[in-house]
């Protein structure tokens, strides 16, 4: 029998022999219907969580996102594993699929791999890239005053700074100190936070 795609009987046998008729089950094979992704950057970020459109699996999101997969699946599945480069991850199923969640902290592929109680695998298993960006490190240039300045005789100096970094600031800290002075006392090796 060839391409067989649905349940049927046989039997064999002509008008004077034959036996009785054969049944043969098709086993269905189980695949993945559609599944979506809701990424949750890290708090610090203040950025919204984000839901991408229907089965798109490559992502792109900073380290420290939390990515929660949606899965719904077609035909009996027994078993569903979340496969990493070098990892296989059972998911627990619920009635219509399964739900998984992952924070995300290295580039990596994956792929999702079921099994039906009877044994038999998806064929259609597509690999996902996963790409994670870092966070940038904060910026701060001292514009002015120059590097050795000398106090003048107010003692106040004007302080201009550009700080940059891709999150923003939740503050800024000044620390310093007195390296050279003619006031007794005035110079310490601790810093002094404004």
């Amino acid at each position: 029998f060839r391409n067989v795609r649905s349940d049927f009987s046989y039997y064999i046998g002509n008008d004077l022999y034959g036996i009785s008729p054969l049944d043969v089950e098709v086993l269905q094979r189980p695949s993945l219907n559609s599944f979506y992704v809701v990424l949750q950057p890290p708090a610090y970020t203040r950025l919204p969580a984000e839901t991408l459109a229907t089965s798109v699996g490559d992502l792109s999101s900073i380290r420290g996102t939390v990515a929660r997969w949606h899965f719904r699946f077609k035909g009996p599945v027994a078993k569903a594993a979340f496969h990493l480069r070098d990892t296989s991850l059972t998911i627990p199923l619920n009635d219509t699929g399964a739900v998984y969640s992952r924070q995300l902290l290295s580039n990596t592929d994956y792929g999702i791999y079921l099994t039906s109680k009877d044994g038999v695998m998806n064929n259609d298993t597509v690999r996902y890239q996963i790409q994670v960006q870092e966070d940038k490190f904060p910026s701060v240039t001292i514009e002015s005053p120059a590097y050795e300045s000398a106090l003048p005789p107010t003692g106040i100096i004007m302080l201009r700074a550009d700080l940059s970094d891709d999150f923003g600031f939740s503050r800024a800290e000044l620390h310093y100190r007195y390296t050279k002075s003619t006031v007794p006392g005035k110079v310490k090796k601790e810093y002094t936070v404004m």
